[in-house]
């Protein structure tokens, strides 16, 4: 895993990211105002105000930079390099990040907003998140490996998203350095539509805010529900019975190291089925009535 990860971010373990070797230098100057940065290296630069159309930055190594108070539309990202760089109160709309590889060495994306923006097949991991907004954005398949997120917005929809609470693997902060603990700190998904979500490594969720429309569960002791769940009185046969047992089975793998979890409840019934979906539900809930 580690290997696949270098070679899509472009590992170079002589490049430092150090901003104190040297400061950094304005973007725009040292290119005679071209935006089009594509297949460069962009080290120790800095943006700062602006608003830019169509900018391209393509399979761009972009590392220990600052943009600040920027705004960006329809800017190509796509297949960029991220490296701790600094994203500070600026906009990105309408903008390409397809198999972009965001958050390499803690980038931190401050009071930023991303509308309507294509991430598809983008990989992130140990970025930092921080009041930001994903409005409207195409946020299908992805999963954000050890990224932190704190007062966020997300609204639209999110499908087979994955929520971590750090690295999905032991060495991670050996091979990628120490992650922010993900605490999801008010993230609020009160406008969003979340479909095949899953949440692990700790992911804490007891601050979030839920969808307005449609049916959410929240629940606490994760691991706990699904042990009783297993013991839980069932007539249950045939199929139903099944569905049950694949459904307990998969959240298993996870549930041990994960203390909340959040179910959409339509999508329960449309993959199990509205009885095994209904007896699962009711056995998850009544862990909470034991004496």
């Amino acid at each position: 895993m580690p290997k696949l990860i270098e070679k899509i971010l472009g590992f170079n373990k002589n490049i430092k990211n150090d901003s104190k070797v040297a400061s950094r230098k304005p973007l725009l100057n040292t290119y005679s105002k071209i935006m089009d940065f594509s297949n460069q290296k962009v080290i120790k630069k800095e943006l700062k105000g602006g608003s830019y159309i169509g900018p391209k930055f393509r399979n761009a190594w972009i590392e220990n930079c600052l943009f600040d108070n920027c705004m960006f539309e329809k800017a190509d990202f796509s297949h960029i390099a991220d490296h701790g760089n600094i994203f500070n109160n600026t906009s990105f709309k309408t903008c390409k990040f397809q198999r972009a590889a965001i958050g390499y060495k803690g980038t931190r994306y401050d009071s930023c907003t991303f509308e309507n923006c294509n991430f598809t097949g983008a990989i992130f991991i140990r970025g930092e998140f921080n009041n930001c907004h994903f409005l409207n954005c195409k946020l299908n398949g992805l999963d954000f490996n050890a990224c932190s997120f704190e007062y966020c917005l997300f609204e639209g929809k999110l499908v087979d998203v994955w929520f971590r609470g750090g690295y999905g693997y032991s060495y991670g902060d050996k091979e990628f350095g120490i992650a922010k603990r993900n605490q999801m700190l008010n993230v609020s998904f009160e406008k969003a539509v979340l479909e095949d979500l899953t949440f692990s490594n700790e992911c804490d969720l007891s601050t979030i805010k839920l969808p307005q429309s449609g049916s959410y569960l929240l629940f606490d002791n994760w691991m706990k529900r699904l042990t009783y769940l297993q013991s839980y009185p069932s007539i249950l046969k045939g199929e139903d019975e099944k569905e049950t047992e694949i459904f307990i089975n998969s959240c298993l793998v996870h549930a041990p190291t994960q203390h909340w979890y959040l179910l959409n409840e339509m999508e329960l019934k449309n993959e199990f089925g509205s009885i095994a979906a209904d007896w699962i539900i009711e056995g998850l809930k009544a862990y909470d009535d034991q004496s």
